[in-house]
């Protein structure tokens, strides 16, 4: 393997270490995937997780063999750069690595401003909070009760402010 591939995964590794498994960081994982066409020889590890309910999730890098360079995506810009250093590569990756619960937090309000707007009632929707945080067969689907409490606390506010509006 590449020397500058072999750091990358090292980092990378070290990174995922403390948060791998857990449901608050969505079950976060990597997968490594390898192939070549010719002379073109790359390397692709994605980065993966799930969002309330089980919407998965993916940052991916990719690394050209070649040209000795890693292909990762630039958030602020929303578009994919070619990048030739790993410390480059891994401020973008820690940075959404670092976001997850974040990430999984907004999924969820949305969520439940979704479920409103389509009519849920606010018991369907604490049991539908509920069955997230009972969930079995997705890990990183699952909610854990910190997340149960917090998502509790926008519900109330979100009915609050619509009643509010209602009354207005």
């Amino acid at each position: 393997m590449n020397d500058m591939l072999q750091e990358f995964m090292k980092r990378l590794d070290a990174l995922l270490a403390p948060y791998r498994g857990k449901v608050e960081w969505g079950n976060v994982r990597q997968k490594i995937s390898h192939w070549q066409e010719g002379e073109k020889e790359m390397t692709n590890v994605a980065v993966t997780y799930e969002s309330p309910g089980g919407s998965t999730n993916q940052i991916n890098v990719c690394f050209d063999h070649q040209r000795q360079t890693f292909r990762a995506l630039n958030e602020q810009t929303g578009e994919e750069e070619d990048v030739a250093e790993v410390d480059l590569v891994m401020e973008r990756v820690t940075a959404h690595v670092l976001s997850i619960p974040e990430k999984r937090k907004q999924r969820l309000n949305a969520d439940m401003e979704r479920w409103l707007n389509e009519g849920a009632t606010q018991g369907m929707i604490l049991t539908k909070l509920s069955q997230l945080l009972k969930m079995q067969d997705l890990k990183g689907g699952s909610i854990t009760s910190a997340e149960l409490q917090e998502a509790t606390r926008y519900l109330m506010q979100l009915v609050r402010r619509r009643s509010g509006a209602a009354e207005g």
